[in-house]
């Protein structure tokens, strides 16, 4: 490499920091989304379904239970990096890989769980709004 280039390769702190930085993102991503909709399907239900369509009830149970599972997980991941940060620190660095590939396992869950939901509670919003309007 000449003088008159650079290294343009980014630091290892600087792709660590990114990455921290977007993980955290990405988990209050799906607690605020999971939170909003558990809760606003919550506040506003009578609003949009005061009486529900007797069937629609299962889907809506469904959908929120599917959301308690993405916070859940999502809070389940964040434990287990701790964890993982732990035992990096101590050097056991297997150990710590095999923590990320099950907290990877964990996210994916996480995002299912998350449009599963969403998709419920809208779905449960949807068929009532339609029974209203009929």
């Amino acid at each position: 490499m000449g003088d008159d280039q650079k290294d343009e390769r980014v630091s290892k702190d600087a792709l660590f920091d990114s990455i921290v930085k977007e993980a955290g993102g990405f988990y209050n991503l799906i607690l605020s989304v999971a939170s909003a909709f558990l809760g606003g399907s919550l506040l506003f239900l009578e609003k949009i379904a005061p009486k529900p369509v007797v069937w629609s009830l299962p889907i809506l149970g469904l959908g929120w239970l599917a959301l308690i599972v993405a916070i859940g997980l999502s809070a389940y991941v964040r434990l287990e990096n701790l964890e993982a940060g732990r035992l990096a620190l101590e050097g056991k660095y297997d150990e710590a890989k095999k923590l990320d590939r099950k907290k990877e396992c964990c996210c994916i869950g996480m995002l299912w769980t998350l449009l599963i939901g969403v998709f419920l509670v809208a779905a449960f919003g949807l068929v009532n709004i339609i029974a209203k309007i009929a």
